[in-house]
């Protein structure tokens, strides 16, 4: 576990034992909190955390992604042994086993483990002017987003990073002609699409196969509005990753209820809006527009490096350089947000942090 304090120093505690399996019992309040799995072999986030998920809102990871119950949603994939994760709960929950008991190696015993884990979580030798109050206030200081200080922020640099991504998507190089509509059981190949006029994605699923790479790029480019159907699903397969997908219209982009994105949608000046339970894993980006999203819209910031450079909006959910920025009670937003002219208005849950406008 990593805990970043103010003077920016990262202390990593670690603990290196064998054994085959290892008791997580984790007491588990309501609101925010953290853990660490201490379970020797990776578990799958949903098996592992089956029996108490009517309690849980949402898990998250040092990287930001998430699971989400309500939704059936797991970006975050399986817990990893020693890494530290952010969980909110709905109800408490205490005693909570998520892994199986120590099977005795070598002569460890649970008794070993456990005097192990608190032995190393309470005991810091000194370095650097750091000490063991310094790591207890600092753990007692996290009570909810991220595990890390801001990214120092303006809001001037913001919309210069946003002229250069828009600048980038318009002049990549390629460019097929497609029909206006997407979708209904259509395969895209990595490359970048052309569309003449509004484009939407229709009824059904649009699957974008990445033949393999993970660094295949798909974007799509129209001069007219983007628009999906109601229940739009687009599926990402063969190393395909929503960091390397791109939806660009040179006007304004929405999704209709229950849509299930992939990839960053971008506009030089329109607005952008998420119809009620859309899913997005992806970012919402303009030159010039309001950000929208409305009742059970969920938005969670990819993962990796992008072949844009998004510069300090890489870890943005939703940037606008001149326009509002607003949410629902019941969104569920994982990234920055912020605008550089206009109104923030972020009301449902958000890890991340906020920059209204004229943050220097």
């Amino acid at each position: 576990m990593s805990i970043k304090l103010s003077t920016l120093y990262i202390l990593v505690f670690t603990i290196s034992f064998t054994v085959n399996a290892q008791v997580n019992q984790l007491d588990l309040p309501v609101g925010w909190s953290l853990f660490g799995s201490t379970c020797v072999d990776s578990i799958d986030v949903i098996e592992g955390f089956i029996d108490i998920s009517d309690d849980i809102e949402i898990i998250k990871d040092e990287l930001g992604m998430s699971y989400l119950p309500s939704w059936n949603f797991n970006a975050i994939g399986s817990l990893h042994y020693s890494e530290g994760y952010q969980i909110k709960m709905l109800n408490e929950v205490l005693g909570f086993q998520l892994c199986s008991s120590v099977i005795p190696e070598d002569g460890i015993g649970q008794a070993e483990v456990d005097a192990a884990y608190a032995l190393g979580a309470a005991s810091v030798i000194p370095e650097d002017g750091i000490s063991q109050f310094d790591i207890t206030a600092a753990i007692d200081s996290v009570n909810a987003v991220w595990m890390s200080i801001p990214t120092p922020f303006s809001s001037a640099q913001g919309v210069t990073d946003m002229a250069a991504i828009y600048q980038d998507l318009s002049t990549y190089e390629g460019g097929t002609a497609h029909a206006l509509v997407f979708g209904g059981g259509e395969v895209l190949y990595p490359g970048v699409y052309d569309v003449t006029g509004a484009a939407s994605i229709s009824l059904g699923t649009l699957t974008l196969d990445g033949g393999g790479d993970p660094n295949s790029v798909f974007l799509i480019r129209s001069t007219g509005a983007f628009t999906t159907g109601v229940g739009s699903t687009v599926v990402l397969t063969n190393g395909a990753n929503a960091r390397n997908v791109f939806w660009m219209s040179e006007v304004a982009l929405s999704t209709a209820a229950n849509t299930i994105m992939k990839g960053t949608l971008v506009s030089p000046a329109g607005a952008i809006a998420l119809g009620a339970g859309t899913l997005l894993e992806g970012r919402m980006v303009t030159k010039l527009g309001a950000l929208t999203t409305v009742t059970g819209c969920v938005i969670t910031v990819p993962l990796g490096t992008s072949p844009i450079d998004f510069g300090l909006l890489s870890s943005f959910a939703m940037w606008t350089s001149g326009g509002a920025v607003s949410d629902a009670a019941t969104s569920i937003t994982l990234g920055d947000v912020g605008t550089a002219s206009g109104a923030l208005t972020i009301s449902g849950s958000h890890t991340g942090f906020e920059y209204p406008a004229g943050t220097q």
